[in-house]
Order: C-alpha cells, then sequence, then structure tokens
C-alpha cells in the first residue's frame, strides 16, 4: 500500500544544543531539507514558522504543526537542559496507526545552516534524490 504523505506535516527534529542556540532540521513537503537555529531565549515559535514561510520552506497549512513542534522542543528544553529533545511527530490525519511516531531517521541530504540566529533570513534548502 502506497501512503500518502501529504496528509503528514513537517518532519524536525533537533540537530544540537549550544548555549542557548538550537539547531533544528526540518524536512518540506517538497523533500527539501532546510537546518536553521534560533536561541531558546528569545524566540517565539511563530516568528520561525512565519520566516519559513516566508521563504516558501513550509506551508501555511503546517505552520500550526510546526509552531506546536517548536514549542515542545522549548518544553523538554526548559525541564532537562541537558538532554536533546526528541520531537514527536503529530499523529496523520486519516487514521494511520501504522506510522510510528517515536522514527529517528534523520539521515536527511545535509544543508547549509542560516546564518542569522532566531530567524530564518538567508536559508539554502537541498532536495533529496529519489
Amino acid at each position: 500500500k502506497r501512503r500518502r504523505t501529504a496528509e503528514r506535516g513537517p518532519r524536525l527534529s533537533v540537530l544540537s544544543v549550544q548555549g542557548s542556540v538550537v539547531e533544528c532540521q526540518v524536512e518540506t513537503m517538497k523533500q527539501e531539507t532546510v537546518t536553521f537555529k534560533f536561541d531558546q531565549a528569545d524566540t517565539v515559535p511563530a516568528d520561525v514558522a512565519n520566516n519559513l514561510i516566508k521563504h516558501r520552506l513550509l506551508s501555511e497549512q503546517h505552520a500550526e504543526i510546526f509552531i506546536e513542534q517548536v514549542e515542545d522542543i522549548l518544553r523538554q528544553l526548559r525541564e532537562n537542559p541537558d538532554v536533546l529533545p526528541v520531537v514527536s511527530l503529530p499523529p496523520a490525519k486519516p487514521a494511520a496507526d501504522s506510522l510510528s511516531p517515536n522514527r529517528s531517521d534523520t539521515t536527511a541530504t545535509t544543508a547549509a545552516s542560516t546564518s542569522s540566529v532566531g530567524s530564518v533570513d538567508s536559508v539554502e534548502s537541498t532536495t533529496k534524490g529519489s
């Protein structure tokens, strides 16, 4: 059977945390991998989502899911700053319980990280080969 990937939201993973700077990677629906950084002390998750939308790296329909994931990362860091946060995938809309929310295979292609912290002003993305 073929799974419909259009229903799945963005795949967000935390690559590293150095001080208050969190480096994340998101796999978009266009099979692009985008790496970005933000400062956990002064970041508003909606601002990060809006910057990705502005650069056409995140669809507006996935903004809410993305914001929830960033909020979850920030919550995990507040609760346990010494442990790298693990982002759980939101459940797929049509009862797709067969998708494992604990998958952690982030062996996506490499992408250049953003040059600014807290925003996505300079982003390069990489398209995965099929």
